[in-house]
């Protein structure tokens, strides 16, 4: 019997320690994951700025919260890298040139508390510092590099700013030297070039457009598409398409940047509405394949916005169908391509939702056959499950090492009680 009594405390306590060992274990895979810096991500949660691939089997670079992040696009997901920054800098923006038989990978990040462009040849192991000046004024420019765009054939560097405009930038000996500079009066948005040498360069700013003649040396102001742009892009293709969103005219193409012509069929403009384009972007390795997030402006005296609504053209913007996507819970502020997958940052979250159809992620984790909210549900039920089951065995341990410390020994109770006379 006592023999029976301790095994069956030995189980006791044994099934205990496993179920809490469990518990921990599945509460450990609930809660988000600490991210310890350096350690390799399968998901960014504050993109502020996103390289794609133009390699089938190149790298993909990304800003996250002012920290650089490299990662190998795959179909079963991406594991995304820090890589070292000099200190105290706070990444904004980046750009890269890949590497090719004759030239190492160039990588170039712009400042976010600084107007300087650095540049590696060794993913962060050693940097070049430029710092971007003004002719007249002397001493550091303050203020941030909001966007950097790379034409790799004729090596120049197009680095956007919040608070001196645009600089054009040739790479020389590994340096980048000032060549050129266009002063704005509001902060540069976006900075697309074509990287096949052409010289079509186009910068964006909240009201305006502008296009580069002379490879950059000179600026033109876009004043012929009749809207203020909200997105610009530069199809890859042999010519070069410029593809520019626009407030109230839909998606417009062009091939010189000067005539403009509306491609929207399929986006199904509704009766007095406007269509708005949120965000705009061509898949690097597909240039016929163009991603949109559109919306409609309704209202006589007041503009309201209509919910997001995704499409997707296969020709070059000329026919656009809808896009199976996730559902948002507010408007794309921008959409990220790479490797025949489409994500997008809202208004409201910079983390990356996968919204294409087209292949397996390539910048989330890898997923299960389960949603993610069943995936949740099931991981809380059964550690909760486990919690319970381990808080009973260790109730009943309890009340049996109690009881045995009440009910007195077998050999004591034996003892005759001697009394005194």
């Amino acid at each position: 019997m006592r023999s029976r009594q301790a095994f069956f405390r030995f189980f006791l306590i044994f099934t205990a320690f496993v179920l809490g060992l469990a518990l921990f274990v599945a509460l450990s895979r609930t809660l988000p994951p600490r991210h310890v810096p350096g350690a390799p991500v399968a998901q960014l949660d504050n993109v502020r700025d996103f390289a794609p691939a133009r390699l089938a089997d190149g790298p993909a670079y990304a800003v996250d919260g002012g920290r650089l992040m490299v990662g190998q696009p795959r179909p079963e997901g991406t594991r995304w890298e820090e890589l070292p920054l000099p200190e105290g800098v706070i990444a904004a923006s980046v750009d890269f040139v890949p590497a090719t038989a004759d030239r190492a990978e160039v990588i170039y990040v712009g400042a976010a508390n600084e107007l300087v462009v650095y540049r590696t040849t060794d993913r962060g192991q050693t940097w070049s510092r430029n710092r971007l000046t003004h002719p007249v004024v002397h001493g550091d420019l303050t203020g941030s590099v909001t966007d950097l765009a790379v034409d790799p054939v004729q090596r120049l560097v197009y680095a956007g700013t919040d608070t001196a405009g645009l600089f054009r930038l040739r790479e020389a000996g590994g340096q980048l030297l000032r060549s050129a500079q266009l002063m704005l009066g509001e902060p540069v948005l976006q900075v697309v070039v074509d990287r096949r040498g052409s010289g079509l360069a186009l910068v964006r700013t909240r009201w305006r457009l502008y296009r580069a003649t002379n490879f950059g040396l000179r600026w033109e102001r876009v004043d012929t598409f009749g809207s203020a742009p909200t997105m610009v892009a530069i199809a890859q293709r042999v010519p070069a398409v410029a593809l520019v969103g626009t407030v109230d005219r839909g998606v417009l193409q062009s091939a010189d940047a000067v005539t403009w012509t509306p491609t929207n069929l399929g986006l199904s403009v509704a009766p007095a509405t406007r269509l708005y384009v949120d965000a705009l972007a061509v898949d690097p390795l597909q240039p016929a394949v163009v991603y949109a997030a559109v919306s409609y402006l309704y209202g006589p005296s007041s503009a309201h916005h209509t919910p997001t609504r995704l499409a997707v053209s296969r020709n070059g913007g000329l026919i656009w169908t809808d896009l199976a996507h996730a559902d948002l819970t507010s408007r794309v502020a921008e959409l990220l391509p790479q490797g025949g997958q489409v994500y997008a940052l809202t208004l409201t979250s910079r983390t990356p939702v996968e919204v294409g159809p087209e292949m397996a992620a390539a910048m989330a984790a890898p997923s299960s056959s389960l949603p993610a909210t069943a995936q949740t549900g099931a991981t809380w039920l059964a550690w909760f499950v486990a919690g319970f089951a381990a808080m009973t065995l260790g109730f009943a341990l309890s009340v049996d090492l109690l009881q045995r410390r009440r009910t007195p020994s077998p050999v004591l109770a034996a003892q005759p009680i001697r009394r005194d006379r």
